[in-house]
């Protein structure tokens, strides 16, 4: 996948404490190259092949009252998003997005971290959906253990990954300081998570990804660090084990 383009956010605080309200609009263009054969007998892959312009804006809430942006250790962030995309170009849905993320204060300077994230695509009858537009997970920021994008429903020939128009993760934490360490901003944790993506068949209920794991984050002169091992409960034969994880920038 290939892309360009361009998008502008606009945010401003709303009249009631900790909430704000966001704007923006983006536009991309997409084009898939080096195709694997399968992927040619997919039909979702191929009807992306042909759709390449996104122009869409997205509009929402957050309340956010942590009392750190890296290593918050009480408070809460939520948000809720709908995006349209059908403002010209070739795709055409709506996007529904709920973040939330609490941060409980425990025994001994150690914290406890619940987040959960949900969506639903709902399609318009104007527009395409493309394979790129829908959901997946895995990686670092979703389900820890496994590859980016790696839990997604898949072509039952090809067994290609397609992509979902709904999905939920749930991650749990438990972090706490290391001993002489966090003057330094060093902190360690260990965590589970579990969510799935479905397909417009698909049922809500069964098939639940797994993965449980740890590792330490970091304030570092080079920004937040996150260094993170998981362990994919319930392996499938085309997936990994495990995984080491590595990220600089922001966090759940």
């Amino acid at each position: 996948r290939t892309s360009f383009g361009a998008s502008i956010n606009l945010s401003h605080p709303l009249r009631w404490k900790y909430f704000r309200g966001f704007l923006s609009y983006r536009f991309e263009n997409v084009k898939l190259t080096d195709l694997s054969y399968s992927a040619f007998l997919t039909p979702a892959i191929v009807e992306a092949l042909d759709i390449h312009n996104t122009s869409a804006m997205t509009i929402g809430v957050r309340r956010d009252s942590r009392d750190s942006i890296f290593l918050p250790t009480t408070g809460s962030d939520h948000s809720l998003s709908v995006e349209w995309a059908g403002l010209g170009g070739d795709v055409a849905f709506i996007r529904y997005i709920v973040d939330m993320a609490h941060y409980f204060p425990l025994k001994w300077g150690t914290v406890g971290v619940f987040h959960a994230r949900a969506g639903y695509i709902q399609a318009l009858g104007y527009g395409a959906q493309p394979s790129y537009e829908l959901f997946y997970l895995g990686g670092i920021d979703s389900i820890r253990g496994f590859k980016y994008a790696e839990i997604s429903p898949r072509d039952p020939i090809t067994k290609d990954r397609i992509g979902g128009d709904r999905f939920f993760q749930i991650n749990t934490e438990y972090r706490f300081p290391f001993p002489f360490l966090k003057k330094y901003g060093i902190v360690g944790l260990v965590f589970f998570d579990c969510g799935n993506v479905y397909g417009k068949s698909g049922s809500l209920n069964p098939n639940v990804r797994t993965s449980a794991g740890g590792g330490f984050r970091w304030f570092s002169p080079m920004g937040p660090l996150r260094v993170e091992w998981g362990y994919n409960l319930n392996k499938k034969d085309y997936e990994r084990q495990s995984a080491w994880e590595f990220s600089v920038g922001g966090a759940f």
